[in-house]
């Protein structure tokens, strides 16, 4: 099972109510490069990747009429080898239903191992709430981690080696992971796999989010374990997808702080979907931008092209809301929109 073939992965379009279909090539050969190297190396395993990535943390929110388990069956998964975790509470509130899975690759010649973590994002008003209220451990140490998001990955974590140890053959050697989610998902799926470095083979792990909030504080400056060039440099098999009019990344992502940077471990992809996201960063225009936080978004985006830039933010707007420091969020706005406004003079 080295060669990659085609698979039909089906996945639920909400807006629409309609079920839709992609193309997937999936096989051993897709995790012959390791996870840090693979976006530089061969980006149309990279896609493919991603949106495997996509179609799992999308269909996991009607895993009740199947959607995730035809899936990972097209995958090569056996049913047995599915476990779903529903109604799980962490300390902090409800936490979304995240599911396991296992299959079995011919990679490099060698038979390995492929679990699958897949987190849904938050869809019960309680659930949201969790995610939102969350705060950060007050302290000055680097990086802090979003509370709740933490809390979860805890619980993940320890189901997880309980669902490990149930599979005969596992090492840090020889077991791929690829953890996905969307939203509160993905902030969790962020932490997972970090976390996982600390048992398993960094090469071997391969996470991808879509439109996932910020989840921890680091350093602005410096080169230490807790600033952000030193997560810009090292967590290369994390790949965060963000859209620019998807509130719940824009409202996390443009909270000024002075001698700290709010954001998450691994790589930043944005895209634009509309390159006058500016006009929306009012938070009473952000509700007309709801529909941007939709998973067909972002299966659609990484279908056409991943050609966007890692850690490329979007231009303008960290330059000029992060170099307020501590001012308030209004100020940077109305600072943006000048900015932008002399600019178009000029072209005119």
């Amino acid at each position: 099972m080295t060669e990659l073939s085609m698979k039909t992965l089906k996945y639920f379009d909400r807006p629409t109510k309609e079920v839709r279909e992609a193309q997937v090539n999936f096989g051993g050969a897709l995790f012959s490069i390791g996870a840090e190297e693979v976006y530089e190396q061969d980006r149309a395993a990279y896609q493919n990747l991603a949106l495997l990535g996509a179609i799992l943390s999308s269909n996991i929110y009607e895993y009740k009429e199947k959607y995730l388990h035809s899936t990972l069956e097209v995958l090569g998964v056996k049913e047995n080898d599915i476990k779903i975790f529903s109604d799980e509470v962490i300390e902090r509130g409800p936490l979304p239903l995240f599911a396991f899975a296992h299959t079995k690759l011919k990679i490099n010649d060698k038979k390995q191992t492929l679990v699958f973590i897949i987190i849904r994002g938050a869809d019960t008003n309680s659930e949201t709430l969790a995610n939102v209220a969350g705060s950060f451990a007050l302290g000055t140490w680097h990086p802090r981690e979003h509370l709740a998001h933490s809390a979860a990955k805890t619980l993940i974590l320890k189901k997880l080696t309980e669902y490990l140890a149930s599979i005969d053959g596992i090492s840090s050697q020889n077991t791929k992971f690829l953890i996905t989610g969307h939203s509160y998902g993905g902030a969790a799926s962020n932490l997972i796999a970090k976390q996982l470095e600390d048992t398993f083979l960094k090469s071997n792990i391969y996470c991808f989010t879509f439109g996932s909030p910020n989840n921890i504080i680091v350093a602005k400056i410096g080169e230490g374990v807790g600033s952000l060039n030193f997560l810009k440099r090292t967590d290369k098999n994390i790949h965060n997808i963000r859209n620019n009019l998807d509130p719940i990344c824009l409202i996390s992502d443009v909270i000024p702080l002075a001698l700290e940077t709010y954001t998450m471990y691994g790589q930043q992809h944005w895209f634009s979907a509309d390159a006058r996201w500016f006009e929306y960063l009012p938070v009473a225009q952000l509700t007309s931008t709801w529909h941007h936080h939709e998973r067909t978004g972002y299966i659609n985006f990484v279908q056409k092209t991943m050609d966007t830039a890692a850690d490329q933010s979007l231009p303008i707007r960290y330059n000029d809301l992060y170099a307020l420091g501590q001012a308030a969020l209004p100020i940077g706005i109305i600072k943006l929109k000048r900015k932008i406004s002399e600019r178009k003079k000029k072209e005119d």
